[in-house]
């Protein structure tokens, strides 16, 4: 007796089907543990920067700004003249205020 071909083409569309969704949601996975680990980042080096001097505040706040890119700078100057901020200019000089901590860490410059 033979078998309708049809039938191993559905069980290997559902196994398919199957590994792609483990697939997805290992990727799933794995973007949320990462997505912590980053979180976990930025929260430990916003301690670190809140328990620094004022004066080192102050110079990562200098260097933050003279790396930020021209089109940023300009950005930023328009927010001292007209005192409104973006949270998009808020998250670069965050992201640039972070990058100055680590950089500041692993140079010996801040001892954690």
């Amino acid at each position: 007796m033979a078998i309708p071909g049809g039938i191993f083409e559905g069980e290997k569309r559902g196994i398919t089907e199957r590994r792609r969704e483990k697939i997805e949601y290992i990727k799933i996975k794995m973007q949320e543990e990462e997505n912590k680990k980053r979180r976990e980042e930025i929260k430990k080096i916003e301690q670190i920067y809140n328990s620094l001097e004022p004066s080192q505040q102050e110079k990562i706040r200098i260097e933050t700004e003279n790396r930020l890119p021209d089109f940023w700078k300009e950005k930023l100057n328009m927010v001292r003249v007209k005192g409104e901020t973006s949270k998009l200019l808020e998250g670069v000089l965050e992201e640039k205020r972070r990058e100055i901590i680590k950089e500041w860490i692993d140079s010996g410059r801040i001892k954690v």
